[in-house]
C-alpha cells in the first residue's frame, strides 16, 4: 500500500480525507470518536485537499508561524486503523514548550513530497527541516 492516496503533479501527496467525512464515521483520534473531535478538522482537509488539487500551495501567510519539525519522518500506521503522522523534533509549536519537543502529529494531510518544505497535518501547517 502507497504512504499517500494521491500525488499531484505540483508533488504534493494527498491522503483522502473524504473518506472520512461521514459523521457517523468512528475513526479513533486519541480516543475520541471522529464525530465529536475531528469533524470540523476532517472538513477543513477536504477544503484544503480540494485546494491544493487546483493548483494552490501554501505560501508565506500560511507557513511564517508554522512550528518547524526536524529530524522527521513518517509513520505510516494504516494498518493497524491509525493513519499516517509524522514524528520529529518541533520548535515554535503553539502547544508544546521549548526548542526540541518530540512530537508524534496529529493526521497527515498533505506533504510537499517535491522539495518538503512543508506539511498539513488535521491541525495545523508545519515547515519541514532536515528528515530524520
Amino acid at each position: 500500500m502507497s504512504t499517500f492516496d494521491k500525488t499531484l503533479p505540483s508533488g504534493v501527496g494527498l491522503i483522502d480525507f473524504s473518506v472520512y467525512a461521514d459523521p457517523d464515521d468512528v475513526l479513533a483520534y486519541n480516543g475520541w470518536p471522529a464525530r465529536l473531535v475531528e469533524q470540523p478538522l476532517i472538513k477543513a482537509a477536504i477544503e484544503i485537499e480540494a485546494q491544493l488539487e487546483s493548483g494552490w500551495l501554501p505560501g508565506d501567510t500560511e507557513l511564517r508561524n508554522a512550528p518547524k519539525l526536524s529530524e522527521w519522518s513518517i509513520a505510516n500506521r494504516r494498518s493497524r486503523g491509525q493513519g499516517i503522522y509524522l514524528l520529529g523534533y518541533t520548535s515554535g509549536h503553539p502547544r508544546f514548550g521549548g526548542d526540541r519537543t518530540f512530537v508524534e502529529t496529529s493526521h497527515l494531510v498533505a506533504i510537499d513530497t517535491a522539495n518538503f518544505g512543508w506539511a498539513r497535518t488535521l491541525s495545523r501547517w508545519y515547515r519541514l527541516g532536515k528528515r530524520g
